[in-house]
């Protein structure tokens, strides 16, 4: 006699500990990217000449000799938040938020590279001798 399956049977499957494992580490990495970012900026801010936390925006750290810093500081954040976004999707899959959390999140670590690639404008006196008002 052909087994037949139950509605109990039929629910959606859970996936394997060695997934759930993967989607933990994944999106412990977008954990991770935020205080990366900013104790980054941070201790750039307090070393590079010329920057000043009440006039200038962290993003500007990426100018000057020393902005490569931030630019990879940048790439390394934006990296971090993609791969969370890749372990929200494994965790959640169709559930709750299963299909915008992950997105919106891949889109802010995507944010993070278009701010590598176009650095912001000199001003507010830094780099050092920059103008101090845009005109």
């Amino acid at each position: 006699m052909p087994q037949t399956l139950s509605a109990r049977s039929q629910a959606v499957p859970t996936s394997p500990p060695a997934s759930r494992a993967t989607a933990h580490s994944l999106m412990a990495a977008a954990v991770v990217a935020g205080p990366l970012f900013l104790g980054v900026g941070i201790v750039q801010g307090l070393t590079r000449e010329g920057f000043d936390f009440g006039r200038n925006a962290i993003s500007q750290l990426a100018l000057g000799e020393a902005g490569w810093i931030q630019t990879m500081n940048f790439l390394i954040a934006g990296a971090l938040l993609i791969a969370g976004a890749v372990g929200l999707r494994r965790a959640l899959g169709g559930g709750a938020g299963g299909a915008w959390g992950p997105v919106l999140t891949g889109v802010f670590g995507a944010s993070f590279w278009a701010a590598a690639a176009f650095p912001a404008d000199p001003g507010a006196g830094f780099p050092v001798r920059a103008p101090d008002a845009t005109e």
